[in-house]
């Protein structure tokens, strides 16, 4: 492996007023992304993730980027449940440093987009144990489970029928617990 002052520092991305660096080139030539981080809210489709991203964001829906801690995360909110083939393009081709993403556990091709954000990214989920509008509704074992196996940062959100600027605050404390 070659040590981090080793890498060429020269490939530079932008986002309008916002400038950083998305990879770095190694002595080979390879490149090389700096891993970033990704918070996912979990659930099912029609769970609550989106109304709590709106909620994340003032009541603003059109919002897509946020600064939590002085930090900035390109936000995601159609999940693999909506759209998949959306999806899957974003995951495949974002370079944004930091992603908050609304992600279904039960959504088409869960374990695909997994592996790709894993490659780039330091996963964080943050799930919605029970549906908004149905408590009885929970996230399965199983699916938990399958979390397990792409990030050891998971946070079970058990209160049921909770309004979004509640899920919303404590999914902002989860990120904020997990940022320097």
């Amino acid at each position: 492996m070659v040590p981090d002052a080793a890498f060429n520092k020269d490939v530079i991305h932008l986002y309008g007023r916002h400038k950083f660096l998305i990879a770095e080139k190694t002595r080979e030539g390879e490149t090389k992304m700096a891993k970033g981080k990704a918070f996912l809210l979990v659930g099912h489709a029609h769970w609550g993730k989106s109304k709590t991203l709106t909620a994340l964001t003032d009541g603003n829906w059109n919002v897509r980027y946020i600064t939590i801690k002085g930090v900035e995360f390109k936000i995601k909110r159609s999940s693999n449940s909506d759209n998949l083939e959306p999806c899957l393009e974003f995951v495949k081709n974002v370079t944004y440093p930091n992603l908050i993403i609304a992600f279904s556990s039960d959504g088409p091709e869960e374990r695909q987009i997994l592996e790709i954000l894993k490659r780039k990214y330091d996963l964080y989920f943050f799930v919605l144990q029970h549906k908004y509008n149905n408590p009885d509704s929970e996230i399965s074992e199983a699916e938990n489970k399958l979390l397990e196996a792409y990030s050891n940062s998971i946070e079970s959100y058990t209160p049921k029928h909770e309004p979004a600027e509640k899920r919303a605050t404590a999914f902002r404390a989860y990120i904020k617990s997990k940022l320097p």
